[in-house]
């Protein structure tokens, strides 16, 4: 028996209203949002992952979602990074909030995103908990979840080994200096400054390895550290990383003849920030050169009655017991002349009897003065040229007069002596005595100190009282 038609109709009906209720959209969304933070970042240190997970709740998707996520203070979204489905960046503009669009939501599922931060110094002005906060938009509807706090890891280093911190070196002299830095701390050093700063341009850094040279224009030198001078040391991962050391040589020169003192820094940082810092002294005490002149006889030709002496006076310089410096005496003047026997307090002098003339180096005559001085002054500035050629006198300051000499070469005069035989009777008796051949001479160092030396050869002496004129000069 058929069913009357509008039972039919009725049942239609009822089956369409049933089958129309799950595609009627519910304006109410509902999302859930969790987040997966890294345990730790350190400052200038590699990128940390953060993650997010949004689930919908709902049985149908959700189209056109913007999801932005905030950082803390300091850390900064790499452009790029962002990974997970349908999510492409929408602004990010301010790399601290970048915003980004996620195409679609399937209902009933979650999906993880995750983006990457990097940290600046700026991180450590943090005084409270570090946390990110992610916001998702969808239909009008606003979402937010703040993230778990996480963990600040920050390098700590500090020389553990030096040598030549504190150095005594003559002035040219060029020295190294070597320091140990250690990373104790839980973060990793992606970048080392090493900044070695003096009162003065007088003790120049030649060399800092390893590193890249950071200018500064000013008398600090300053090298950088980063990964490839990182790969030799601990693990090669490029980063000095905690209980991992490294060695740094410096190549210095002592210009000034003042002691300089200094400050080296070693910091840590990127992109020429540096986050912390520490510093240690460091001071150079320069050696004063001390040349010193000694008095060698050579060839010796005692003056007779009638023919003239000749005498080979030698000056080595032979420096300062124990000074490895250069020591060279600058702007020579020597003084000739005759010490009464005994010596004692006397000044050097002329003798009336027994007179000097006829200075020469190699074949070059010198002009003697006996104006300013008691016995006979030699001014060796007079010297435009090189009278004597290697091993002798040099112009080492470049004043154009060769009046220096270096340590260990040795200035050769020959001196004449001619007796006056008119001392025997004349007016020249008051100069009869005893007398023996002496040398004075006056120096400069490099720094402008001058010295004076004083010797005399009692092998070279003349016995003028009269009885003894004819055994010295028959």
């Amino acid at each position: 028996m058929k069913a009357p038609l509008y039972t039919t109709i009725l049942t239609i009906a009822l089956v369409s209203l049933f089958l129309s209720v799950p595609t009627v959209m519910n304006s109410q969304v509902e999302l859930e949002i969790s987040t997966l933070e890294p345990e730790f970042i350190t400052p200038c240190g590699e990128t940390a992952v953060f993650s997010v997970v949004i689930k919908n709740d709902n049985v149908v998707p959700v189209d056109d979602v913007e999801f932005t996520y905030r950082f803390t203070d300091g850390i900064q979204y790499v452009p790029g990074t962002v990974q997970g489905l349908d999510i492409i960046e929408l602004d990010i503009t301010d790399l601290a909030e970048p915003v980004f669009s996620i195409a679609s939501l399937p209902g009933g599922l979650e999906l993880t995103f995750s983006v990457e931060g990097q940290a600046s110094c700026e991180v450590l002005d943090n005084t409270g908990q570090i946390v990110n906060q992610s916001t998702v938009v969808a239909q009008a509807e606003t979402f937010t979840n703040i993230t778990p706090p996480f963990n600040i890891n920050v390098p700590s280093i500090s020389i553990t080994n030096a040598f030549n911190l504190n150095y005594q070196a003559g002035v040219g002299e060029q020295f190294q200096r070597g320091i140990t830095v250690t990373n104790s701390g839980f973060g990793e050093v992606t970048e080392l400054y090493v900044l070695d700063a003096h009162e003065t341009s007088e003790l120049p850094v030649l060399s800092m390895t390893p590193g890249t040279f950071w200018p500064t224009g000013n008398d600090t030198t300053a090298v950088v550290l980063s990964g490839a001078d990182f790969m030799m040391i601990g693990d090669g991962d490029g980063i000095l990383e905690q209980g991992e050391e490294i060695d740094i040589l410096q190549t210095l020169e002592v210009l000034g003849c003042e002691s300089i003192n200094g400050t080296i820094t070693i910091g840590w940082g990127c992109g020429g920030e540096i986050c912390d810092f520490f510093q240690t002294a460091s001071q150079v005490s320069v050696l004063t050169e001390i040349p010193e002149l000694d008095l060698v006889i050579g060839d010796n030709q005692f003056a007779g009655y009638c023919t003239n002496g000749l005498t080979e006076v030698k000056l080595v310089n032979v420096g300062s017991p124990g000074y490895t410096g250069e020591a060279t005496a600058f702007n020579i003047v020597i003084e000739a002349g005759w010490y009464p026997v005994p010596i004692g307090n006397n000044d050097l002098g002329r003798n009336d009897c027994l007179q000097m003339s006829d200075f020469t180096i190699g074949v070059t005559s010198l002009t003697v003065d006996t104006n300013q001085f008691g016995g006979y002054g030699i001014q060796l500035d007079q010297l435009p040229f090189d009278p004597d050629g290697p091993g002798g006198l040099d112009d080492l300051d470049g004043d154009g007069a060769f009046d220096d000499l270096a340590l260990g070469d040795t200035l050769t005069i020959f001196v004449q002596t001619q007796f006056d035989a008119s001392c025997f009777t004349g007016d020249c008796n008051f100069a009869l005595n005893s007398t023996i051949l002496g040398i004075e001479s006056d120096f400069d160092n490099q720094c402008g100190e001058t010295f004076s030396g004083q010797a005399a050869d009692p092998s070279i002496q003349y016995q003028l009282s009269q009885p003894a004129v004819a055994d010295n000069f028959s």
